[in-house]
């Protein structure tokens, strides 16, 4: 059952990679569908690098709804809907980012905080 707190972050770089290849930069889009077999990786630095990862999107999604409201206003264009659908691809990809603080996740990588551990033992 672990298997699905995956499920979101796996959809948000499905998103930015589909994202990426719209723009024509196939390259990084098969870089994004890569990045979630990272976590296969049982060590706290891969949790690392797809968080990051995930919060590097979310910022490629500011800048995108930035972009593209800009963009309608000089059409003339409502931009309401675009902003809705943008602002709902962010939600996702930032929970994405904080499922990986999940007690259970942070267990199966061996990610521990201070208050978890007690002179180096669990509690």
């Amino acid at each position: 059952m672990r298997f699905l707190y995956l499920v979101p972050p796996i959809c948000s770089f499905l998103l930015i990679s589909a994202h990426f290849q719209r723009a024509g930069l196939t390259v990084v889009a098969l870089f994004c569908l890569g990045i979630p077999f990272i976590l296969i990786i049982k060590h706290p630095l891969s949790v690392r690098f797809v968080q990051l990862s995930l919060f590097l999107a979310c910022v490629e999604w500011l800048r995108t709804l930035f972009s593209y409201v800009s963009y309608y206003n000089e059409l003339g264009v409502s931009w309401v809907r675009l902003a809705c659908i943008l602002a709902a691809v962010i939600v996702l990809t930032l929970c994405s980012l904080f499922i990986f603080e999940k007690k259970s996740v942070r267990l199966r990588y061996g990610i521990f905080t201070e208050k978890e551990t007690n002179g180096g033992v669990l509690r």
